[in-house]
């Protein structure tokens, strides 16, 4: 498969909802866009994406 596109994005939290301070969380996400091997036709079988996605 074909990357198009990246995308990293780091949360990261240092305080409770009330403003006082907690032990750090920090959340990490990836996302990666790849090229649709099925883009304009019709496929009954879309297998090879969900196995990319895992």
């Amino acid at each position: 498969m074909s990357i198009r596109k990246t995308v990293l994005i780091k949360e990261a939290i240092e305080t409770d909802g009330h403003d006082k301070a907690c032990n750090p969380i920090t959340r990490v996400v990836s996302i990666a866009v790849v090229k649709n091997p099925f883009a304009e036709r019709f496929a009954e079988d879309l297998s090879r994406l969900f196995e990319l996605g895992v």
